[in-house]
């Protein structure tokens, strides 16, 4: 049996339950972000780089999701209506101005950067869409808790977890948050239609 991670044994119990605002189906609830700031956190991408949101994702509407890479359920169709989402609202904008997916391993253990850039080739991923982040237990079980994502194992190592996908405007603000796998597409793209205009200069 695979030894089940501190930080990942802490959520064991939030992670057997709905998280707040987790549909009891397949289709996901939105809730609106209130232009809260997003938790900031500092990660490792899959070229071993340190990502800080605050700074190299700031001026940038984001997708922000929490995956697996071995994930053997609804992770990759999540990923991918996320990225979908992104290029459908980043038509005729330039590449820096465009949204992109980044996407949060809650498996840092197996989940090292080179397994997630092994991962994005075998997926046929481009860099230019979506950013996978990881790095130490510690610093991902900050983020897991500091996002209030819903994760744990099961008696045979397993992993389970509620679904969370955070939309953040350019000043790094949360537009809205989707908790579980069925996001409507609609829904999506207007929203990270809404986190890509321009930034509103304070008076």
């Amino acid at each position: 049996m695979r030894r089940v991670p501190v930080f990942l044994g802490t959520f064991l119990l939030a992670a057997a339950l709905p998280g707040a605002g987790q549909s009891d189906g397949n289709r996901a609830n939105r809730l609106d972000g209130e232009s809260k700031p997003a938790a900031d956190f500092t990660l490792l991408t899959q070229d071993a780089k340190p990502f800080t949101l605050s700074k190299d994702g700031a001026g940038r509407p984001l997708i922000v999701t929490f995956i697996f890479s071995s994930c053997p359920g609804a992770c990759p169709l999540v990923v991918d209506e996320c990225i979908e989402a992104a290029r459908q609202a980043g038509k005729g904008r330039s590449a820096k101005d465009r949204p992109i997916v980044l996407a949060v391993s809650f498996d840092p253990e197996v989940d090292t950067p080179a397994r997630l850039k092994q991962h994005m080739k075998e997926s046929r991923l481009s860099p230019r869409d979506i950013v996978f982040l990881t790095g130490t237990k510690e610093a991902v079980g900050k983020v897991v808790h500091d996002w209030g994502v819903s994760v744990g194992r099961d008696k045979d190592g397993d992993i389970f977890h509620g679904f969370q996908t955070v939309v953040l405007d350019r000043s790094g603000r949360i537009v809205a948050k989707y908790f579980g796998a069925g996001i409507e597409r609609k829904d999506l793209l207007a929203d990270v239609k809404t986190a890509s205009a321009p930034v509103q200069a304070a008076p």
